[in-house]
């Protein structure tokens, strides 16, 4: 148990252990585990196997902003917002710095901070890394320390070329979005307001994308996870099995 580390990605660790163990992200609840679901919620198996949305009931704005963390969701929405700060606190004043052998606490929560404010947004390195006044360089060193800690998922493009992933930019997002709404200082009640409506939106984007990257983890159906935009707008995609072709299904996400 290396709790917010990788062990692999750790300073210090010279085996990899390669045939000696096996890795199991434990990423925040989903859904089905919030709600104790006696069957693990698998949408990707349900849809290709033909079922229909009869029944289906629409997504409240409570679950988005509450997200998965166990600590924060059984809390009043005072306690969970406390709750968030000392996480993060505790994060960026321990756990990087221990990680990272110094840098710059105060990079850490600027950088948490401007991803949570974008839901799932396209990575900008340029632009990150100006508003927090660092180097690309440094930027990186961030990002991929962010990353070792389990704080930020990435969504790579969809193309037919692996090889255009690279080149293209991925999607970027904390790992739950309770606690991206909590750096972005966002509540239920803005989600039907109209300054609010827009990054509810991409809130219900990350919250799609990280719930179906849970459901990964355990579905019958093997699926990846890729991004891809059109002319009406963004979607998330996934195609089965990896071999790159067009052979998936497409999720759109409409708020």
């Amino acid at each position: 148990m290396t709790g917010s580390a990788d062990l692999l990605q750790v300073k210090g660790i010279g085996d990899s252990l390669a045939g000696r163990a096996e890795t199991i992200e434990l990423l925040p609840l989903s859904q089905g585990e919030l709600a104790r679901r006696t069957a693990p919620e698998d949408f990707i198996a349900w849809v290709t196997a033909g079922a229909h949305a009869n029944g289906l009931t629409s997504l409240a704005p409570d679950t988005v902003v509450h997200g998965g963390y166990p600590e924060a969701v059984t809390r009043s929405p005072a306690r969970a917002a406390r709750w968030f700060a000392g996480y993060v606190d505790r994060l960026a004043d321990h756990d990087a710095r221990d990680l990272q052998r110094g840098g710059y606490a105060d990079h850490i929560r600027a950088l948490l901070q401007l991803i949570g404010a974008g839901g799932e947004t396209e990575l900008v390195k340029s632009k990150l890394a100006r508003t927090i006044g660092v180097s690309e360089n440094s930027l990186d060193s961030y990002l991929r320390l962010a990353t070792t800690m389990r704080l930020v998922s990435v969504l790579l493009p969809w193309t037919r070329s692996p090889r255009g992933r690279i080149a293209r930019r991925p999607k970027v997002s904390l790992n739950d979005t309770g606690l991206a709404a909590h750096l972005a200082g966002f509540t239920s009640a803005h989600a039907t307001t109209v300054g609010g409506r827009e990054y509810f939106g991409a809130l219900t984007e990350q919250f799609v994308a990280l719930e179906l990257r849970k459901q990964s983890a355990w579905s019958q159906e093997p699926f990846q996870l890729f991004h891809y935009r059109d002319l009406d707008g963004l979607a998330s995609i996934f195609h089965r099995g990896g071999s790159g072709r067009g052979d998936g299904l497409r999720i759109t996400v409409w708020v």
